[in-house]
């Protein structure tokens, strides 16, 4: 792989937004989810489609995961609500308050994709 461009007219390529909101199930409050910062994505080509998972965090610093899409892997549109966030079930231990982060995604050769994630429980 080579030939890489870096198109300074397009970066970066996603923003923080503070006016999604999300209704975490820990917290059981309204979050701007993305309101500090988005980073470290990983992305994938599925319908000839750029997907785009990314770590995104709230003014608490807790990490979720979004999902942002684009026809042309320059211009991407955010869905609302994060894709993957930490919850009440078995993982709150190791995801609260840190959250989830760093995603990795790859295409198994049966076609299923699997996501990879760090789990962060604030303390280390």
């Amino acid at each position: 792989m080579t030939g890489f461009v870096k198109v300074d007219s397009i970066n970066p390529i996603l923003s923080p937004r503070s006016d999604l909101i999300f209704d975490c199930p820990v917290s059981n409050t309204p979050v701007r989810w993305e309101e500090r910062n988005v980073l470290n994505p990983t992305a994938v080509v599925k319908d000839n489609q750029v997907h785009l998972i990314y770590r995104a965090q709230d003014s608490a610093m807790t990490s979720r995961l979004g999902l942002a899409v684009s026809n042309d892997g320059l211009h991407f549109v955010k869905q609302p609500e994060p894709i993957f966030y930490p919850s009440q079930d078995s993982m709150k231990v190791y995801e609260w308050p840190g959250g989830v982060e760093d995603p990795r995604i790859v295409e198994s050769e049966d076609g299923r994709y699997i996501l990879t994630y760090t789990a962060y429980d604030g303390k280390i």
